[in-house]
């Protein structure tokens, strides 16, 4: 998916239904249960700063400064907060950071950016003590998430900790995966016109329903190279079931 077709698509769902759209589970639908959405961020957070502690990352890291790359609304941001001085959220959808600051309005030392380019210009080199991305880059055709990823590595501090997750492997295609695909490819290769046309019937057919979240995966074994290339060390790799029992998907320690 284009960048630009990538930030309409996630501005879609910020409008239609934000907490669905970052955990697509029915309870969370039409914004219902927004305390226990933030909750699940806390857990996810403290889960994985437990986590932390138990690894030889090299030198003690300092808790100054945290980044949520692919906030959303902010509920990983919120829980980075409770253990980092300043913490950023950043996020492609406008109308997804326009509802983080809304929840966050209370709390100091948070900021979000919205980034609608393929790079992340907009922050300094070893700016973070701590990187951390959760069912983000899933969303992303790999050209884009592994560019992603490289500039996240250049955003780690020396001696920081950045911490991700992503598939490795598709499931086995069926009928339906099949059709998805070919109309991706016209999506992402085809003339403007027809992609045009093709968005515009789609959303006809869905009758304003939310839009179909797209999910790619990037190889275990090129994800660790690229990484390594970035003059990153790849601390741990962990199964991950975020996504659901028919993907193969990893959780990445990685310092440098």
């Amino acid at each position: 998916m284009r960048i630009r077709a990538l930030k309409s698509h996630w501005d879609r769902l910020g409008k239609s239904d934000p907490l669905w759209a970052v955990l697509t589970q029915d309870e969370f639908k039409g914004g219902k249960n927004l305390e226990k959405f933030l909750e699940s961020g806390v857990s996810d957070i403290d889960a994985m700063m437990a986590l932390l502690q138990g690894m030889d990352l090299g030198e003690p890291g300092s808790r100054n400064r945290a980044l949520d790359f692919g906030c959303g609304v902010g509920r990983g941001t919120l829980a980075l907060k409770r253990y980092y001085a300043a913490v950023v959220g950043i996020d492609i959808a406008p109308l997804m950071i326009e509802r983080a600051r809304h929840l966050s309005q209370d709390t100091s030392g948070v900021e979000y950016i919205i980034n609608d380019q393929p790079d992340l210009r907009l922050l300094d080199d070893e700016s973070f003590d701590l990187v951390y991305s959760n069912i983000v880059m899933q969303h992303m055709e790999p050209v884009l998430s592994t560019r992603y990823l490289r500039e996240l590595v250049r955003v780690t501090r020396q001696g920081g900790a950045l911490v991700f997750q992503l598939p490795s492997k598709t499931p086995a295609p069926t009928s339906h995966s099949r059709l998805a695909l070919a109309k991706r490819l016209l999506r992402d290769h085809g003339p403007d016109g027809v992609v045009r046309a093709y968005d515009a019937i789609s959303r006809m057919i869905r009758n304003g329903n939310r839009p179909i979240m797209e999910m790619y995966a990037v190889e275990r074994s090129k994800v660790e190279a690229l990484l390594q290339a970035a003059g990153a060390r790849v601390v741990a790799t962990l199964e991950d079931p975020s996504v659901g029992p028919e993907w193969e998907s990893f959780r990445y320690v990685v310092t440098k």
